[in-house]
């Protein structure tokens, strides 16, 4: 897909709308006026949905007849026409003509009032429309609604920002979702040792979170939920964005870049889509997840190789997971990586950038900072966790020297850098 909508990547938030607790006959005018300028400037995938978003919110169960030019001259009233200035930014929210220049947008609007207003309404219209253009922080007006204000600055920031876009490769069940869903702090993707991803899959983030997951496949929509997002019968590119729920507040927009397990004995299209799409995609690094229980098998050689003769001047970040199933009296975490080192350098990748990780006790620690709900079994694999991370020789921020323990740490912070999850999230972020 070359080109998605910009309301596919902002966040929305009408709770605090200031006509949601207004009287039921505002609620209705004002929806049937904000429909009708919607439904005819910028319209998108979304419009339709994000609508019925403020439908709910006004609490509207039936919308009665009412024309356009009604609702105007309800609002065109003096001690109305303040609830005008919510158009426009509402408009924003739900079009985002963002990329269309403001000038642009007022004349839109003055083109569609033209076709729905009487002659007087569309002078007093006009009129108000350039008072709001030429607003300055001394106006009283400009506070009015400030909230969606803020929020439609808050996304036109966002989308402003570059966009990081990372590849993320692996052999089938090495707990690449795993990673994704503690990067995003929710479940955007299947997790089981099973084929779980049977082709590319793009997740963006959101400037806020907002409850909401978009997601463009068979349709688009604004509430994928549980069953659409973790469907693995999917059998092309699919798009979701959501809010990420990062240990720190980033610099940059994100992607990540979702790929088949490369080594399915089952469907060997899916190595072959996971190659096309480092050769063929652009982006900015790649992560390579290595699983700590299955290291160094052939499939796994024969792809880094493959990756080192025919991707070039692209950085590559190795993620060690499931370190969490080392034995203190078996293994060595320090022994295990430099083995690792040695044989990622032998294959030609020098320096190799090791993040050493439980992705899975990242997720737990995010889900409890959220206070989402455990299962028991969830809370008994917290707890021992907490318990095993907090030993000396499982302390994984060690390997993260920028990103150590400090006194002013959370103990979500302190646990997320002792998982090595905080460091990972540094280092895919530029840090």
């Amino acid at each position: 897909m070359e080109t998605i909508n910009n309301r596919f990547f902002t966040s929305f938030d009408i709770n605090e709308h200031p006509i949601a607790d207004s009287k039921i006959n505002m609620r209705i005018k004002y929806f049937s006026l904000l429909r009708s300028f919607a439904e005819n400037i910028y319209v998108n995938d979304f419009t339709s949905e994000t609508l019925n978003e403020y439908k709910t919110r006004f609490r509207i169960q039936s919308i009665p007849e009412v024309s356009a030019s009604e609702a105007v001259a309800f609002f065109l009233n003096p001690w109305r026409k303040k609830h005008l200035i919510l158009l426009r930014y509402d408009l924003y929210l739900i079009n985002c003509p963002f990329s269309i220049n403001q000038y642009d947008f007022i004349s839109a609007m003055r083109s569609h009032a033209a076709r729905i207003c009487t002659n007087g309404q569309y002078k007093s219209f006009c009129r108000f429309l350039e008072k709001t253009t030429n607003m300055t922080q001394k106006d009283k007006l400009i506070n009015y609604g400030g909230k969606l204000r803020e929020l439609s600055l808050h996304n036109r920031s966002f989308l402003s920002m570059n966009c990081r876009r990372i590849i993320i490769t692996a052999n089938m069940s090495s707990g690449k979702s795993t990673i994704i869903n503690a990067i995003t702090g929710k479940k955007i993707t299947r997790t089981a040792q099973e084929v779980c991803t049977g082709n590319v899959s793009y997740i963006y983030s959101k400037p806020f979170e907002d409850e909401h997951i978009h997601m463009i496949y068979d349709k688009s929509t604004i509430n994928a939920d549980n069953e659409e997002l973790l469907s693995n019968d999917w059998d092309k590119e699919k798009y979701i964005s959501s809010y990420f729920n990062l240990s720190f507040n980033p610099k940059e927009r994100f992607c990540l870049i979702d790929t088949p397990g490369v080594n399915s004995s089952m469907n060997r299209q899916h190595g072959r889509i996971t190659r096309n799409t480092l050769e063929q995609r652009n982006y900015d690094c790649i992560i390579h997840v290595l699983n700590a229980q299955q290291l160094g098998t052939d499939e796994e050689l024969a792809h880094l190789r493959w990756i080192k003769n025919n991707i070039q001047n692209r950085r590559v970040i190795f993620a060690l997971n499931k370190v969490d199933i080392f034995k203190s009296k078996e293994d060595n975490i320090d022994s295990s990586i430099a083995t690792i080192r040695t044989d990622l350098e032998k294959l030609g990748f020098e320096n190799p950038v090791i993040c050493p990780m439980s992705a899975y006790f990242a997720f737990l620690i995010k889900k409890k900072k959220l206070e989402i709900r455990f299962s028991e079994e969830e809370q008994d694999e917290y707890d021992l966790y907490v318990k095993k991370f907090n030993k000396q020789e499982y302390d994984l921020s060690r390997f993260y020297p920028n990103n150590s323990v400090s006194t002013s740490d959370d103990d979500a912070t302190v646990l997320m850098k002792k998982c090595g999850f905080y460091g990972f999230e540094k280092i895919i972020s530029g840090g």
